[in-house]
C-alpha cells in the first residue's frame, strides 16, 4: 500500500547522531509514512548501523547507498526517485523534528490539497545555544488575520510578494511527488546552496501553497557533523543558485523583478558579511559582474521602479574599471569557449592538447574544430563558433600568413550579434580589425598559447585573475609618454606587417581620431622602417589621435630606440605617443583591446 508521505534523509558519516534521528521519527504521531535513508558513501559505520536499525525499528525504513560521495543534492534526488509516498519531505539527519511534524503537514494536505506545504522552524546555534526564528516568517505573519497559523496562497507565481516569503532550505517544504516529477524540480548539482533554486522554483510554480507558521523543527547550525558541514562553504554559489531561478521565470517580468530584488538583497548581505572569506568575496564580485550586466540585464531593467543601486555590491560593480568591465567577460566554471585556427594550419598537437588541458583545468567546456581546414572549412568553423550563443570566448591558436584568406567569407551579421569575444594575435590582426570594421565589435589581441610557454606561470595567473576573478590584470600594461601626456580613443592596429595586408581593402579600418597600436615579431630596423613609411604614405599618421608603440622583437630587453625615433619623425608634433614593452610577441606579453576605447594619461598628470 502506498504510504502518504516519504521522508528522504541523506546522511554522511552520521553514526554519532543516528540513534536520535530514528527516535525522532519513531515518536511521530502520524504513522502512515516511509523513511528513505540515503547513505552518501560514508566512511564510518553509518551504513551498517542503518541496516541494523531497520531490522529493529517500528517505522517503515528503506536504506539506499550511493556508490560515490556526491553531496546531499544528489543523495536527495536518488531518495526521491525511489520514494513511494504521495508527498515527499527532505529532512536533515542532524536536526530535531517535533512529534507532530508529519501529522500537522499531512492534515494541511488533506484540508487544502496543495502542491507544496511550507512550515516554520527554529534555528539553534550549536556553539552558543542561541535560538531564533528561521527564514522569512515575520513577513508571513503580517499577512495572517487573527490567530490563524495557516496562509493559503493560490497561483504564487502571480503574486510578487511571495518571493519575500520563501526560505532557502529543502527541509521546510513537503511537496506532492507527482508535482515534483512533472515540473522537473530535481536539486541542482551545486556543491553548496543546492536547495535555493529547489525551494524558490517549487513554490513559485505551485498552483497552491500552504504556509504554516507553527514551528515544528529545530535546525542546528555550527555543529561539527551533518551533511552541510563536512565541506567548507563557498558563498559565491548563491549567485549561481539565484541565476537558475531568474532564468526559470525570465518571461514573467513582474515576478522576475521580485526575485531579482530578493537575489540582490541576499547576495549583498552575504558579500558584506564579515564571516565571508576574501576569496569568496572575490568570486562573488566576479560572478555578479558577469551575471548582472550580461544575463540579468540590470541596466535594461532601469525603467522598473526598483533602485538596484541601493545595494553595495551593485555600486562596487558599477564602479569597476570601465575598460575591464566593458571589453572582457568573466567566465565561470562550466562555461563554453571555442578554439580555432584561422591562419596557418596548426602542426603541434602536443601544444594544442596542453592548451586544452589548461582550459579544462579551470572547468571550461571546449568547442574545438578541425584546426587544419581549407579556407571554406575555416570560415564555416568560425562562423559556427560565433553562432553558438553559449560561447564566451573564441581563442585562435594559430599564426603565420593565411588569415586574410578567411576574412572575405566570414558571416559578419552573425559575428555582430554574437555573445563571443574573439582572441588572437600576430596574423590574426587582420581578422580582429576586419571584425571591428565590419561590425563595430571589439576583439582582444592576445595569444592564449602563452599559458603553456616559457612564462606560463605568470600568464596563467593573469588569466585566472582576469577571466575568473573579474580583475583587469591582463589588460593593465605599463607605459611612458614620449610626446604629450594624454590620449583617448578607440584602438585599432596590432601587428604592423599583418595590418598592412588590409590596405586597399574594404576591411581597412577608419583611422580618423583613432589610437594606432603597432608591434612586430621582427625588430629589423630596415624592415620596420619600410612598413612605417607605407603607413605614412597612405595617410594613416595624419589621421590618428594617438600612437601606442608596442614591443618590436621577442624580447623586452631589445633596443627599439631607432624604431621609436623613426615613428616620432613620421608623426606630427601634435600627436601624443606612448611606449610599452608589455604588449607584443614575447611570451610574457599582456593584452590590448582592438576596437575598444582606451584612455592613457601620463602618470605625472592628475
Amino acid at each position: 500500500m502506498q504510504p502518504s508521505v516519504s521522508v528522504i534523509i541523506p546522511i554522511y558519516n552520521g553514526e554519532s547522531y543516528l540513534i536520535n534521528t530514528i527516535k525522532y521519527l519513531e515518536n511521530q504521531t502520524f504513522k502512515d509514512f516511509e523513511v528513505v535513508f540515503v547513505d552518501d558513501a560514508s566512511t564510518d559505520n553509518t551504513f551498517s548501523k542503518l541496516c541494523e536499525a531497520a531490522k529493529k525499528s517500528s517505522i517503515n525504513m528503506r536504506i539506499e547507498q550511493m556508490e560515490n560521495n556526491s553531496g546531499c543534492a544528489m543523495a536527495r534526488n536518488h531518495g526521491i526517485r525511489v520514494a513511494c509516498g504521495k508527498y515527499v519531505l527532505c529532512l536533515d539527519a542532524d536536526d530535531y523534528y517535533y512529534p507532530n511534524l508529519l501529522d500537522r503537514l499531512y492534515q494541511a494536505t488533506v484540508k487544502h490539497q496543495p502542491d507544496v506545504v511550507v512550515f516554520a522552524s527554529w534555528m539553534i546555534d550549536g556553539a552558543t545555544g542561541e535560538k531564533r526564528s528561521f527564514g522569512q516568517w515575520r513577513r508571513l505573519e503580517q499577512l495572517l488575520e487573527d490567530d490563524s497559523t495557516e496562509y493559503v496562497c493560490d497561483e504564487p507565481a502571480n503574486q510578487l510578494d511571495i518571493a519575500e516569503l520563501i526560505d532557502y532550505v529543502a527541509w521546510s517544504k513537503m511537496i506532492k511527488r507527482d508535482y515534483f516529477i512533472l515540473n522537473n524540480l530535481w536539486f541542482s548539482k551545486f556543491e553548496y546552496y543546492e536547495d535555493i533554486s529547489y525551494s524558490f522554483i517549487s513554490v513559485l510554480k505551485s498552483k497552491r501553497t500552504v504556509f504554516i507558521t507553527e514551528k515544528m523543527l529545530d535546525y542546528y547550525r555550527n555543529t561539527p557533523t551533518g551533511m552541510t558541514s563536512w565541506r567548507r562553504p563557498k558563498e559565491h554559489y548563491m549567485v549561481d543558485a539565484f541565476h537558475l531561478i531568474l532564468m526559470e521565470f525570465k518571461d514573467n517580468q513582474t515576478l522576475y523583478k521580485g526575485i531579482l530584488n530578493r537575489a540582490l538583497k541576499n547576495i549583498n548581505a552575504m558579500y558584506l558579511n564579515p564571516e565571508t572569506s576574501e576569496e569568496d568575496k572575490s568570486y562573488i564580485m566576479n560572478k555578479m559582474m558577469y551575471r548582472c550586466y550580461y544575463e540579468w540585464c540590470i541596466d535594461a531593467l532601469s525603467d522598473m521602479d526598483a533602485s538596484y543601486d541601493r545595494f553595495e555590491i551593485v555600486k562596487n560593480i558599477k564602479g569597476a574599471e570601465s575598460r575591464s568591465r566593458r571589453y572582457f567577460i568573466p567566465v565561470l566554471k562550466g562555461d563554453k569557449v571555442g578554439i580555432c585556427a584561422m591562419s596557418n594550419p596548426v602542426e603541434s598537437n602536443c601544444e594544442i592538447e596542453a592548451i586544452d588541458n589548461f582550459l579544462e583545468d579551470y572547468g571550461l567546456m571546449l568547442n574545438i574544430g578541425d584546426l587544419s581546414q581549407s579556407v571554406e572549412g575555416k570560415a564555416e568553423e568560425i562562423n559556427s563558433l560565433f553562432a553558438d550563443p553559449n560561447l564566451k570566448y573564441i581563442f585562435d591558436v594559430s599564426g603565420g600568413d593565411l588569415a586574410n584568406e578567411v576574412i572575405e567569407v566570414l558571416d559578419y551579421e552573425t559575428i555582430k550579434t554574437s555573445n563571443a569575444i574573439f582572441v588572437g594575435y600576430s596574423d590574426l590582426t587582420v581578422v580582429i580589425n576586419a571584425i571591428y570594421k565590419m561590425t563595430g565589435k571589439a576583439s582582444i589581441l592576445y595569444r592564449i598559447n602563452n599559458v603553456i610557454k616559457d612564462k606560463s606561470k605568470i600568464q596563467s595567473e593573469r588569466i585566472n585573475k582576469t577571466l575568473f576573478r573579474g580583475a583587469g590584470t591582463l589588460f593593465e600594461f605599463d607605459y611612458i609618454f614620449y610626446r604629450g601626456n594624454f590620449m583617448k580613443g578607440i584602438v585599432v592596429g596590432g601587428n604592423i606587417r599583418c595590418l598592412l595586408k588590409l590596405a586597399g581593402t574594404v576591411y581597412w579600418p577608419d583611422f580618423n581620431g583613432k589610437i594606432l597600436f603597432i608591434e612586430s615579431q621582427d625588430d629589423d630596423f630596415v624592415t620596420v622602417r619600410a612598413e612605417l613609411a607605407q603607413l605614412k604614405q597612405i595617410g594613416v599618421f595624419s589621421k590618428i589621435a594617438g600612437m601606442i608603440i608596442g614591443l618590436f622583437g621577442m624580447d623586452s630587453k631589445t633596443d627599439n630606440s631607432k624604431i621609436d625615433e623613426c615613428i616620432l619623425s613620421y608623426l606630427g608634433d601634435d600627436v601624443p605617443v606612448a611606449k610599452t614593452k608589455e604588449i607584443g610577441h614575447s611570451f610574457s606579453s599582456k593584452a590590448i583591446v582592438i576596437g575598444g576605447s582606451l584612455e592613457l594619461r601620463c602618470k605625472d598628470v592628475g
